[in-house]
Parts: structure tokens; C-alpha cells; sequence
């Protein structure tokens, strides 16, 4: 009965694209990607939260976070989110040494396929506590020797 032995390896034939959609990964939603803090004087901190959920069906593995520069801080929640499961990147970024429009990005490495970066960002304005036109002012010394 060589229909028999033909019928198994039809059905597997015909089922390794399902099988290939139901391969597990994690996948990230995000609340939000981007903060915007407005209007900030110069020296202030900035504290917020990135709140994001592993709406996958396997294990989000985060490798590790890192920020942009070291004006800004990132400590995450969990370095493992289960399927379902929320996480979170506390983000402060110190505005000591700048004035004007600012952007800093957190990235977070994880086990995403196809993407194995995400980014996070702050960005507004800061405010310098003295102003002064022009920006760069230049001194000269005069000296005169003593006649």
C-alpha cells in the first residue's frame, strides 16, 4: 500500500509552515518610547519611568541597558521577563553641564528577534541659570611695564 507511506510525509510537508508561526519568541510592547520633559532649569534631575511588557510566548532576555552618555543613569527592573510579564527602566538624567535642547537614549539589549536594540529617549529643553550675549567673550590682559 505505497499510498500509506506517501499520506504521513504529505501531512508533514504541508504542515512545516504552521509549524514555523508557532515558533516561540518574545516580542516588546512598549508605553512609551519617548519622554519629553519640557522645561527644565539647568542643574535639576529629571526622573522617569519606561514602563514596557514582553508580549511574547517565550522569555525576553535583556543582556544589558545603556545610556548615551553618563549625565544619565538607566537601572532596570529584571534582566528576565516571562511571557506576560511587565518591566521597567528608571531613567535620571542630570543637567548640570548643558543648556538648551537635549536628547539622551537609553538602548536596551535584548533577545528580540530581528531587533536586538531598543531605544529609550528624554529630550527637552534646559534652561541656563546665567545668559549672557555673546556666548564666548574673550579676555585680554593689557600690560604695561613700568616706566
Amino acid at each position: 500500500m505505497p499510498g500509506f507511506r506517501i499520506a504521513p510525509l504529505l501531512i508533514l510537508f504541508l504542515s512545516l509552515p504552521l509549524l514555523s508561526y508557532s515558533e516561540s519568541s518574545p516580542a516588546l510592547k512598549i508605553d512609551e518610547a519617548v519622554f519629553d520633559f519640557g522645561e527644565v532649569s539647568q542643574g535639576e534631575k529629571v526622573t522617569h519611568t519606561f514602563v514596557f511588557e514582553n508580549s511574547g510566548n517565550a522569555p525576553l532576555l535583556i543582556d544589558k541597558v545603556k545610556s548615551s552618555c553618563g549625565c544619565t543613569a538607566a537601572l532596570l527592573s529584571s534582566k528576565e521577563l516571562a511571557p506576560g510579564e511587565s518591566g521597567t527602566i528608571k531613567a535620571t538624567f542630570d543637567s548640570t553641564r548643558f543648556r538648551g535642547s537635549v536628547r539622551k537614549v537609553i538602548s536596551l539589549y535584548s533577545n528580540l528577534p530581528g531587533a536586538g536594540r531598543t531605544q529609550f529617549s528624554l529630550q527637552g529643553v534646559v534652561i541656563p541659570l546665567v545668559s549672557y550675549t555673546p556666548e564666548q567673550l574673550d579676555f585680554c590682559l593689557l600690560y604695561t611695564s613700568p616706566s
